[in-house]
Order: structure tokens, then sequence, then C-alpha cells
């Protein structure tokens, strides 16, 4: 990636990160309600990031050289129990066998963090796009 990307990648965060230290309780309260969607409620399978749902089937990201697969966990224990790769995230082992949800049904929704979208709603985050 040449260096102007990555000035003008570096410059939007920054706007973005100003613009969602202005953002008030009360709004963050009422988009944390939007959480209770039919569709969340409907989801037998989902993805999360740093966020434990009881009575459901949980899955988190697991990088491989060039994707990410979506790997089941049995409990928050284990969860708190993987080891943190180099983003300081907890990451299931990549020498175990795990269930990936992209071999089987999928996944009804997904949870994940970011710093904002663009027009096309892409999500723009801090990793790797």
């Amino acid at each position: 990636m040449n260096s102007a990307v990555i000035a003008l990648k570096r410059a939007l965060r920054k706007d973005i990160k100003n613009r969602l230290r202005a953002v008030t309780p009360d709004v963050i309260a009422a988009e944390c309600n939007s959480f209770h969607s039919a569709d969340a409620r409907a989801a037998e399978t989902l993805s999360v990031f740093l966020l434990s749902i009881a009575e459901k089937n949980c899955y988190v990201p697991r990088w491989t050289a060039d994707a990410m697969e979506m790997v089941k966990i049995a409990s928050w224990e284990e969860y708190l129990s993987l080891p943190v790769n180099r983003w300081n995230i907890p990451e299931p082992p990549h020498d175990r066998h795990m269930e990936n949800a992209f071999d089987a049904e999928g996944l009804d929704l997904v949870i994940m963090p970011a710093m904002g979208f663009d027009e096309e709603r892409n999500r723009i985050g801090h990793g790797k796009g």
C-alpha cells in the first residue's frame, strides 16, 4: 500500500475517533437498544467480538494466512482462556481443530466493532482494511 493511501487512512481514522468522542451517552444507549432487533433475537448462530451471549452457538474469528475462519467456542470460560494474538485479541490456537461456521450453515448474525462505514456500507476499522 502506498504512503499516500496510508496517510489518508490515518487521517480518516483520526477524524472518526474525534466524531465518536462527541457522541452523547443518550445516543449510545439508543444505539445499543437496537441490538434487540428481531434479527438478533432470531439468530441461532452468531459471531461476536468480545461479547458473550448465553444460550447461543458462539463463534469467534481465527485468522489464517489470508482468510478468516469463524470457530465455535463452548463457553465464556473457554474464550477467557484463549491466547491473545499480536493485536492483544483472544484468538483460538491454529493447531487445534475447531468447528468452523463456514464449513456448515454459516452464521445468522455477525457483530463486529467498526470505527464507521463508508457510503457503500463497507466497514472502516483499525485492521487490514
